[in-house]
């Protein structure tokens, strides 16, 4: 995993896995909370980019807990040609309002290139975080999505200083205020057990910047 400053200024994480001469095995982890709900899924997008005479069997699998959702290899390339292409994975099974790891693990034997970018996961059709988690292009990130007893607000390398979090329902009326110390790369949770079941707007106030996001509490 790499960091770089890209030239529009802001801080981006990556992966890369394969593109070396010798063999090569590398993971990328992350946890995610996956909502309570009935249905769920992950999306992405993945190019397959080989070079030359490439193994056929490199490969990169994603999993959850340790269970295969997803895994391409080098010879699929042909088939999903040049470009990016939008794959989506059913993830019921999971939607128990628990933590779970989400992995991705590859190996390579050199001359493919497998990537993977944009993860977005819907619990219900109501989209979460978790995309944003794992890029961390996005100051800040509000999760899960649908939420019930707290929710959590990841402050990424785009903001610093202090932020003001107000939260207000649907009508209008202010339920929260927090103000927050030290933001920059950190994590701040809240209380939502008291709140009403309904649809919320959060909004995070950062100097002259302000953030909106909405999300769900569901009890």
């Amino acid at each position: 995993m790499r960091r770089q400053m890209p030239a529009t200024g802001r801080i981006m994480w990556f992966a890369w896995f394969g593109g070396v001469s010798e063999y090569e095995e590398g993971t990328m982890g992350q946890p995610i909370t996956i909502a309570n709900g009935n249905t769920a899924e992950i999306s992405f997008f993945v190019k397959v980019a080989v070079r030359g005479t490439a193994p056929a069997d490199d490969y990169v699998s994603i999993s959850i807990d340790g269970n295969e959702i997803y895994q391409v290899f080098a010879s699929d390339s042909a088939s999903l040609g040049a470009n990016y292409t939008a794959i989506t994975k059913d993830i019921s099974a999971y939607t128990d309002g628990s933590v779970h790891a989400l992995l991705l693990r590859g190996e390579a034997n050199g001359g493919s290139n497998i990537i993977f970018d944009s993860f977005t996961m819907t619990v219900d059709g109501i989209p979460t975080g978790v995309e944003d988690i794992l890029n961390r292009e996005k100051a800040v990130v509000v999760y899960p999505n649908p939420a019930n007893e707290q929710i959590n607000l990841q402050f990424n390398g785009g903001v610093a200083g202090s932020a003001v979090v107000r939260i207000y329902d649907m009508n209008g009326a202010l339920v929260s205020v927090e103000k927050i110390m030290e933001i920059n790369n950190r994590l701040f949770t809240m209380n939502t057990s008291s709140f009403a079941t309904g649809i919320y707007n959060v909004e995070v106030t950062n100097g002259s910047t302000v953030i909106r996001e909405r999300v769900n509490i569901v009890h």
